[in-house]
């Protein structure tokens, strides 16, 4: 059995509803008891090793495949951050885009919350703003480093 690890110091003065450290420890304790893998910085992040063999995301349907294609580099929030939501979308979405049986069936769930107001689905794309995208700069220099920052932002360490 692995270690829940370090928690975060602060999670009472960023949310004071209490939320955010349940849900870290919960992570945490996923973790160490169930996936029993090891953590990094904190209990709730897979060690970079775990991480970068998609320990974060469903072992199936290609849906790892399905982040490195769209994620060329290693993010450190979305591969090893077991808080974040980011893996989220792949790890539902993704099976449900492998072919038009998949498909059909994907319409079915959420027809189930939706009444049935989903005659056919054609394709699932995961959508994601990027930092350019919802930023405007006026000074040339600022864009191309706002550009810059996108490609990286993915990477940033967030806590």
């Amino acid at each position: 059995m692995q270690e829940i690890g370090k928690q975060y110091p602060k999670d009472d003065q960023i949310d004071k509803s209490g939320f955010l450290k349940k849900a870290r420890r919960h992570q945490s304790e996923y973790r160490a008891n169930k996936l029993n893998l090891p953590f990094d910085k904190y209990g709730n992040y897979l060690a970079v090793d775990d991480a970068t063999k998609g320990s974060n995301f469903y072992p199936g349907f290609d849906v790892f495949k399905n982040v490195k294609d769209r994620y060329k580099r290693y993010s450190r929030g979305l591969y090893a951050n077991m808080l974040r939501s980011e893996h989220i979308p792949f790890n539902l979405f993704v099976p449900f885009n492998l072919n038009n049986e998949s498909k059909v069936y994907c319409g079915k769930v959420l027809n189930e919350f939706l009444n049935d107001t989903i005659k056919s689905i054609n394709r699932i794309e995961i959508e994601y703003v990027s930092f350019p995208d919802i930023v405007s700069f006026p000074d040339k220099q600022l864009k191309k480093e706002s550009k810059r920052l996108s490609k990286d932002a993915e990477h940033e360490d967030w806590v």
